[in-house]
C-alpha cells in the first residue's frame, strides 16, 4: 500500500512547533449558534456520520522509516471520538462585552495538541443565561489552509457539501504528481517569453529580500509566550461593496486598509512615530487550481507587503494599499513562494526540518504580522438544527510574530478574528474597534 506522506509546507507547521515551544500552529472557526449548545451526545452522533467528508479525522502523523521523507499519514488504529469533542458551560452573564468568552476561545486554541492521536477539536461552549452558543472546529495547520479549514466546517453542518469534495483518493493523485509536475511547471516557464522568467527571478528576490531586511524597530515584533489573547470585529458585506464600488478597489484592499489603520493606533499607544517600513505582513495567497480544489492541505504561497501606517488618512490609506497589492501581485512573490515549496520536495526531509526548527528559534523582525482573507459561505449554515449567526477566523502566531489577522466573509458579514500574544499584544479589544472605526469612516467618505 502506497504511504501517504504530508507535503514539504504541510510539515513546516510540525516543525515550527518543535523548534519553538511557545508556538501552537492551530487554525480554526469559531462559530455563533443561535441556540443553546447541543447534547455532547448528539454531536458525537453528528459528527460520527459526517467525518468522511473530513479525510484525516481519523488517520495521525507518523514518522516516515527512512527519516528522508516528510511524515505519513496512518490510521489511527485506537481512534476514539471522545478523545477530540468536548464541551464547556461558561457563566458569563455579566459578560456584556464578551471578554470572557473570546479569552476562553483563546485559551482552547493555545492548548497543546495530543500528537499522537488525529490533530483535530471539536469544541462547545454553552452560554446559560444567554441564547447562543459557541462551536469551535481546530484543527492543525498542517492538515488545513484557511480555504480547506472553511470546507471541513461547512461539510460538519447541516446538509454540508459532499464528502468526495475532498476525498484521500484525490488528495493521493495530486501529491503522487510530485516530480513530474514540478518539472513540467519548470519548462513551462522556460518556454514563456523571457520576461515572464524575469518576473520569477525579481519574485525570488523580493521575498528573500523582504524575510532578511529586518522592518523599523517597534515592540509588535519579538518573543512570544504561550498564551493568547483574542477579540473579534464584524462589518456589513453590503458596506463594504459600497466602499468597493466607490473606490475601484477589491475587499481584501478595504481589509488591509482597516487593518492598517489599527496598526497605526496601536504603534502611536505604544509612543511610536509610525514609519512606511514598521510593518510588514505576511498575506497568504491561494494556489489552488480552480475554486472547486477544497482538498485538504496547504496550497498557499506568500507576498509581504508593507502597510501604509505613515498615513494618516484613511481614504489616502486605501489608494496606497492598493497600489501596493497590485505592485505585490505583479512582483512575481506568490509564484516564487510556489516553487520554493515545490522544490523541498527534493531536500532530504532530516536537513529540511533540521534547519527549519533552527531557523524558527533564530530572532526574526522582517515580518510583524499575518493577515490572510478567506472566502466563506454566502448562505448561512445550521449545525444540529441551530442557525450559524457567525463565524470568525482564527489564526495562530509563531516566529516573533505577535499578531495575527483572519479574515473571513460569512453571509452578509465580514468578520475578523485577532489573536495577540497575551503579554506583548494586550490590545486587542482596541484593535478590533479600531477595524470597525476605519470601516465606518471609509462608508462615511464613499457616501459623500
Amino acid at each position: 500500500m502506497t504511504q501517504e506522506h504530508l507535503s514539504p509546507l504541510d510539515a513546516l507547521f510540525l516543525e515550527l512547533e518543535e523548534g519553538d515551544e511557545n508556538a501552537t500552529l492551530f487554525i480554526g472557526a469559531v462559530a455563533e449558534l443561535n441556540a443553546e449548545a447541543p447534547s455532547r451526545a448528539d454531536v458525537i452522533l453528528a459528527l460520527l456520520r459526517r467525518l468522511d467528508g473530513f479525510p484525516y479525522a481519523r488517520k495521525r502523523v507518523h514518522p516516515s522509516w527512512t527519516g528522508l521523507q516528510p511524515p505519513v499519514w496512518e490510521n489511527d488504529p485506537d481512534f476514539d471520538i471522545e478523545h477530540h469533542v468536548f464541551t464547556l458551560a461558561l457563566r458569563d452573564e455579566d459578560d456584556a462585552e464578551n471578554t470572557q468568552i473570546w479569552q476562553t476561545v483563546a485559551d482552547i486554541m493555545a492548548a497543546p495538541l495530543d500528537h499522537s492521536r488525529p490533530l483535530w477539536q471539536f469544541w462547545l461552549i454553552d452560554r446559560p443565561g444567554h441564547a447562543a452558543s459557541i462551536a469551535i472546529v481546530k484543527l492543525h495547520h498542517s492538515i488545513a489552509d484557511g480555504i480547506s479549514a472553511v470546507h471541513i466546517l461547512t461539510g460538519l453542518c447541516d446538509h454540508g457539501p459532499p464528502a468526495h469534495a475532498a476525498s484521500p483518493a484525490r488528495h493521493r493523485q495530486q501529491r503522487a504528481v510530485g516530480v513530474s509536475s514540478v518539472l513540467s511547471g519548470f519548462a513551462t516557464r522556460l518556454t514563456r517569453p523571457v520576461t515572464a522568467v524575469q518576473n520569477v527571478a525579481a519574485g525570488v528576490h523580493g521575498l528573500v529580500t523582504n524575510l532578511i531586511v529586518p522592518a523599523s524597530k517597534s515592540t509588535l515584533v519579538g518573543p512570544i509566550s504561550a498564551s493568547r489573547r483574542y477579540s473579534v470585529a464584524a462589518v456589513s458585506l453590503s458596506t463594504v461593496g459600497a466602499i468597493q464600488r466607490r473606490y475601484q478597489v477589491t475587499i481584501n484592499d478595504i481589509a488591509l486598509t482597516a487593518i492598517t489603520t489599527a496598526f497605526r493606533k496601536a504603534l502611536i499607544r505604544r509612543g511610536n512615530v509610525p514609519n512606511a517600513r514598521q510593518v510588514r505582513v505576511l498575506v497568504p495567497v491561494s494556489v489552488r487550481s480552480s475554486h472547486g480544489d477544497f482538498g485538504t492541505n496547504n496550497k498557499v504561497s506568500v507576498m509581504l507587503p508593507f502597510l501604509p501606517v505613515d498615513v494618516g488618512d484613511v481614504v489616502e490609506q486605501l489608494m496606497r494599499v492598493h497600489s501596493v497589492m497590485n505592485k505585490a501581485k505583479g512582483s512575481g512573490q506568490a509564484h516564487a513562494g510556489q516553487s520554493a515549496t515545490s522544490l523541498a520536495r527534493f531536500i532530504p526531509f532530516q536537513l529540511f526540518a533540521r534547519t527549519v526548527r533552527i531557523m524558527s528559534r533564530f530572532p526574526q523582525r522582517s515580518l510583524v504580522a499575518v493577515a490572510t482573507n478567506v472566502p466563506g459561505p454566502r448562505a448561512k449554515l445550521e449545525f444540529l438544527g441551530r442557525e450559524v449567526s457567525a463565524v470568525y477566523p482564527f489564526v495562530p502566531i509563531a516566529v516573533h510574530i505577535r499578531t495575527s489577522i483572519g479574515i473571513l466573509s460569512y453571509a452578509d458579514t465580514l468578520t475578523f478574528g485577532i489573536t495577540g500574544d497575551y503579554y506583548r499584544m494586550t490590545d486587542t479589544a482596541l484593535f478590533a474597534d479600531d477595524i470597525r472605526g476605519a470601516i465606518a469612516e471609509l462608508a462615511a467618505a464613499a457616501s459623500s
